[in-house]
């Protein structure tokens, strides 16, 4: 449980934090290139529609560079400090 919840709080950070990054550089010259997102998405017509309300399911994923880089800074990180952290 305690590896579940290191794994998560590193991969939210990393999340949060690139995101971050990425808002921040957009506009720098030099680091623009960690700001460099792609979005993918799944976006169907919509699945339920009757008088009182329309139900539509869908999904976007967008990631940019600085993301992905602390992502896998947070995977090594987690790899390198949970045996040394959590012991059974």
């Amino acid at each position: 449980m305690k590896k579940i919840l290191l794994m998560s709080v590193l991969m939210i950070s990393a999340i949060v934090l690139g995101g971050l990054i990425g808002d921040v550089t957009a506009g720098v010259s030099g680091l623009q290139w960690l700001a460099y997102s792609k979005s993918f998405a799944f976006q169907p017509n919509t699945f339920i529609d009757v008088d009182i309300f329309s139900l539509t399911f869908g999904a976007t994923f967008k990631a940019n560079v600085a993301q992905i880089i602390l992502i896998f800074v947070g995977l090594f990180t987690y790899y390198k400090i949970a045996p040394k952290l959590i012991t059974k």
